[in-house]
């Protein structure tokens, strides 16, 4: 049983062994008050709670439950000696009160002797719940004592340090057989730690004397108590201290920092320092910045905007946000973990290479020194080299598969990956209150340790000529290519890192009514500012080792972290220590991304089993991982990693994110369309807008991009003027733009109702009675993310996924089948071209059979994603209060609230009582 004896003695009631409960005693009534003392007795039943006695002369106990949590003005407390009021802290939401607790002095009892096991064992009054062993609230409520008074809960504050006489009165009367525990002092740390076999030890008379004292001392097997400075729980609540919660339970950042650090640390990982300016120098000069910015507002800022938006208004990880989105979107939640989960065990392979070089870093001379590829090839990976398979002269079939014939486990790098995996199970394994604190070192670390690598950098012979061949230089002939504008899409994706799950994730433990829209442009902003700076490390490096792009030199991203800069810190001065910061901040960078990867399959476990142990859980799932990344730690692991790594980016990922984008404005509330326009309107238009994108792209690759586009658009076209012309007569009314004939009526409901940008007309139902103006998924995510003072989702926000961002994904998404096609004699790249296409199958299974992914989401919440609310009606909130501070968290109301009353109509309160009829008849 932990103490912490400080100015404050603290009892944390944990698990009763035994039968032993602390007993606090003092000094005489009337006279000099001693020090409360601790002694340690048996008294009966272990499941009963603990007793207090607050006499030496008078052995008045105060038993049973010790403070009922849901009503502190209703307990079960025998009465104490004194006469004296207690005063507990209650937690409210948004502040603290002062609750006072009925007298217990006002009726005086007997002094009742303790007579060992000869006295029954004191029960709670009938009514009251008794807290048994492993069954015991998490949390008391904190108490205060004065030197008048004894009270009961979690805190016990000593009025003054005890003296040497008192110190010597106590000891005087330590009866035989217990145990005593003395605050030596106001800044000593102690704890005892009670442990028995039976239960068997003499209880305390009125006199202080053993009533059936033992022959002879107590065994220590019986009795052992272990004065320590400091217990590791005590010091793991430092370190690690659980995280706070918020109004509805649910686990919360420590700040809004924590928040945007760890995003921040998810998206800024080794890509930012390696794969970037491998991507800058093959495409270099300014004109990779117009390709580059263009992604980052069409891509990057509004699908990060949605996932954060998606998380913080479901208060759910990626599964359960997505199916309160729309039931049968679970999959598409799913498939987002299903990157992490293929990704997190080979890019901690990738972390255990880095750890052999960090290793290596302190030998001098560096032992890649005039070798570095034949150092990472033959030392880091060690991988035997396969054997290349063959084509027909034609090329049209295989005749051989590449062979692999290594296949032994590498030690070492077994080694460090299982030292990575420890490190993530410490960064994550309390909750968002630990990982918030870790994001402090695994961002703010790197950043100056980057500036500082930069600095080194830029301080090279030659290092001008390499930033003025990127900053300097114009290439306007590469924007009429197709390369540059494919290369600079995928790095704004990956290096934004969307798509993986964490974000939504993360933001599910932000505040209620946090900005979320700003978060998300901080963070994106932030990811493109340091992989731009960090970029400068590599260009000072490139103009050193003379490397340009006119000679025909390329770098890829193993390239540039395990060859280039390896082989430029080994011709610097002080190698040794560039190299350690070099690989340090390597390591800390994807590491940081490595452990956020996890934590979303964590959340994943945690919201469908939330009474499952968070530790076991993540012991469990870092335990696994640490086995799927045995194949990649083997002599074939760096192809095997090569193939996996190339189709999860290039397939699973492009897919996932564009599912994202599609699924999202076309399936939330679905059933509002169909109700205005007809389920064969709402099925043309869709297989229009779908089939398009598909066969666009499909003929785009197999014909002409000319021939794709014209297939693409004219599919499009056709259906939405058939959907248009065979809608029925919608009954709800359009912006007036929309609202001058029938058949705009029509289109508007089928292709803009769900990303309309435009307003309704002042005056009508539907802007005066704050009701939704177009875009139904932006205006319900902005009930929760734009209150008060907080920045809202645009109206362009919702057209701009669904029209340009998912287009432009599918068109990424289509050269990965023409790439793989020159790959197929490769077993392992068809591997993992198939691992990639698992991503597609939870998405169409999730979507057909929904029910196969419920036991995923808490039974409390399946039916959110079935919300049934009449066209043009905002769900509002339970909570009215409008929020005017951007940290603002502390309401009632989310959109997790709604569920119970998916059936009715709401949001039309503030309407007068006509239009709330016209609008429920509506509805």
């Amino acid at each position: 049983m932990p103490l912490i004896v400080s100015r404050s003695i603290k009892i944390k009631l944990a698990a009763l062994d035994g039968g032993l409960r602390p007993t606090i005693r003092s000094g005489p009534v009337g006279g000099n008050s001693a020090q409360p003392t601790l002694y340690l007795a048996a008294n009966g039943d272990a499941d009963e709670v603990l007793t207090w006695s607050n006499s030496r002369t008078s052995h008045t106990e105060v038993s049973g439950p010790l403070l009922d949590l849901a009503s502190p003005n209703t307990t079960n407390l025998k009465p104490s000696h004194n006469n004296t009021s207690a005063i507990a802290r209650t937690a409210s939401r948004k502040a603290h009160t002062l609750q006072s607790i009925p007298d217990f002095g006002a009726t005086h009892s007997t002094p009742r002797p303790c007579n060992g096991h000869s006295q029954a064992a004191r029960r709670p009054a009938p009514g009251t719940e008794r807290w048994k062993r492993g069954n015991l609230p998490p949390r008391l409520p904190a108490t205060i004592l004065r030197s008048d008074q004894l009270l009961v809960g979690s805190a016990i504050n000593l009025p003054r340090r005890e003296t040497s006489a008192d110190r010597e009165r106590s000891a005087d009367s330590l009866p035989q057989g217990a145990a005593k525990i003395i605050c030596q002092d106001a800044v000593f740390c102690a704890t005892a730690t009670a442990s028995m076999s039976t239960s068997e030890l003499p209880m305390t008379d009125d006199d202080g004397d053993s009533s059936n004292p033992p022959d002879g001392p107590i065994p220590r097997d019986r009795l052992d108590i272990t004065i320590t400075m400091m217990t590791f729980k005590s010091l793991l609540a430092r370190l690690a201290p659980p995280p706070n919660k918020s109004a509805d339970g649910r686990d919360q950042w420590p700040s809004r920092a924590a928040f945007l650090l760890a995003s921040m640390g998810g998206c800024a990982g080794m890509g930012n320092l390696l794969r970037y300016p491998s991507q800058v120098f093959n495409n270099h000069g300014l004109q990779w910045f117009l390709p580059y910015l263009l992604c980052v507002f069409l891509i990057a800022i509004p699908v990060l905007a949605l996932e954060i938006a998606v998380g913080q208004a479901y208060r759910g990880g990626c599964v359960v946000a997505y199916s309160s989105v729309g039931h049968r979107l679970r999959g598409v939640g799913l498939s987002m973990l299903y990157v992490g989960f293929v990704v997190s065990p080979y890019f901690v392979a990738n972390l255990a290479w880095i750890m052999v070089y960090f290793r290596n870093s302190f030998t001098s001379p560096l032992p890649w020194e005039g070798r570095g590829e034949e150092f990472f090839e033959r030392d880091v990976v060690a991988n035997v080299d396969p054997i290349p398979g063959n084509f027909t002269a034609d090329g049209s079939a295989v005749l051989d598969y590449t062979e692999y014939p290594g296949v032994a486990l590498i030690g070492e790098t077994v080694g460090w990956a299982a030292f990575t995996w420890l490190l993530v199970w410490l960064s994550i394994f309390r909750g968002v209150g630990l990982t918030g604190r870790v994001v402090y070192f695994t961002m703010g670390l790197p950043i100056v340790v980057t500036l500082i690598l930069i600095g080194r950098a830029l301080s090279l012979e030659d290092a001008a000529r390499g930033v003025r061949l990127f900053w300097a230089t114009w290439n306007g002939e590469q924007l009429g290519r197709g390369q540059i504008w494919q290369t600079a899409c995928g790095q704004v994706f990956f290096s934004t890192g969307v798509g993986f799950g964490y974000f939504t994730t993360y933001a599910s433990y932000n505040q209620k009514y946090s900005n979320a829209v700003m978060d998300a442009i901080l963070i994106v902003s932030s990811n493109v500012l340091f992989e731009n700076i960090a970029a400068f490390a590599v260009y000072g490096v490139v103009g050193f080792l003379g490397l340009f792009p006119e000679d025909g030199v390329r770098l890829g991203s193993f390239e540039v972290g395990f060859i280039t800069l390896p082989s430029a810190v080994a011709q610097m001065p002080g190698a040794n220590f560039w190299a350690v910061l070099l690989f340090f901040t390597l390591m800390v960078l994807g590491y940081s991304s490595a452990f956020a990867m996890v934590d979303a399959l964590v959340t994943l476990v945690m919201d469908a089993r939330p009474r499952w142990s968070r530790p076991l859980v993540v012991s469990a799932i870092v335990i696994v991982f640490f086995l799927l990344s045995l194949p990649y730690c083997t002599q074939f692991g760096y192809y095997l990693l090569t193939g996996i790594d190339r189709w999860t980016n290039d397939v699973a990922l492009v897919f996932v994110v564009w599912a994202e984008c599609v699924s999202s404005t076309t399936v939330y509330r679905w059933k509002d369309v169909v109700g205005q326009v007809g389920l064969p309107s709402f099925a043309i238009y869709n297989a229009g807008y779908f089939g398009g994108m598909i066969l666009g792209v499909t003929i785009a690759q197999a014909v002409s991009p000319a021939a794709g586009a014209g297939v693409g658009f004219g599919l499009f076209i056709v259906c939405t003027l058939v959907a248009v012309l065979t809608g029925k007569v919608p009954d709800a009314a359009a912006p007036r733009v929309w609202n001058k004939s029938l058949f705009s009526r029509r289109l508007w409901f089928v292709a803009f109702y769900s990303v309309s940008p435009f307003l309704y007309p002042r005056g009508t139902i539907d802007a005066d009675a704050n009701l939704a103006k177009g875009n139904q998924l932006r205006c319900d995510l902005n009930q929760v993310v734009a209150r008060g003072k907080n920045w809202s989702l645009p109206s362009f926000w919702g057209p701009l996924i669904r029209y340009i961002s998912a287009p432009i994904l599918a068109i990424v998404y289509s050269f990965s089948y023409p790439s793989f096609y020159e790959l197929r004699e490769d077993p392992l790249h068809i591997l993992g071209f198939g691992v990639g296409h698992i991503a597609l199958i939870l998405v169409a299974g999730g979507f057909l059979f929904p029910r196969w992914l419920a036991p995923l989401v808490p039974a409390s919440r399946r039916g959110e994603g079935k919300l049934e609310i009449g066209a043009n009606v905002i769900p509002k909130s339970d909570d009215g209060d409008t929020i005017d501070s951007v940290e603002a968290g502390d309401g009632a109301g989310d959109m997790t609230d709604r569920a119970p009353e998916a059936e009715g109509v709401r949001g039309v309160s503030d309407a007068d009582p006509d239009e709330k009829k016209t609008v429920l008849d509506r509805a």
